[in-house]
């Protein structure tokens, strides 16, 4: 699994066999459904929005629940190429939305995707940032 290639999870391919004979075939695989289902999380609510103007971002966030503590994922395109300007929006835009969650939903943990400057404090909360990359392969490893 390539995971530098998680800069746009949503469309992930990977060469997958189908029967017992013949070639492979490439086909999108749903990576944040994996994850999910590798982390062990109990999805709740998904959200799909867009932000970035000129360029429309697809951001995706998932409220769930293990051992007893609600975890928020968020997975969204990002290149290696953006800006500080591009950072300081991005991270605007993810605590908006995960500040709408958190006025009715204690979250615990924060995993994120790529490269991003989260920190701790959301709003008037404080939360643990996890970077999905790591977890993906230690999960994978396991």
């Amino acid at each position: 699994m390539n995971l530098d290639l998680l800069k746009n999870p949503f469309a992930y391919k990977l060469k997958v066999n189908l029967s017992e004979v013949g070639e492979p075939q490439e086909m999108v695989i749903d990576i944040p459904e994996t994850f999910n289902y590798l982390l062990g999380l109990k999805v709740k609510k998904v959200k799909v929005r867009y932000n970035g103007v000129p360029e429309k971002r697809k951001y995706l966030f998932i409220l769930g629940e293990k051992d007893g503590k609600n975890i928020a994922v968020v997975w969204r395109e990002y290149q290696d190429r953006w800006t500080e300007k591009d950072l300081i929006e991005d991270r605007n835009y993810i605590v908006k939305e995960l500040e709408f969650w958190m006025s009715n939903t204690d979250i615990s943990v924060v995993y994120i995707n790529g490269q991003s400057i989260l920190t701790n404090k959301l709003g008037k909360d404080e939360v643990e940032i996890r970077y999905i990359e790591p977890e993906f392969k230690k999960l994978m490893e396991a």
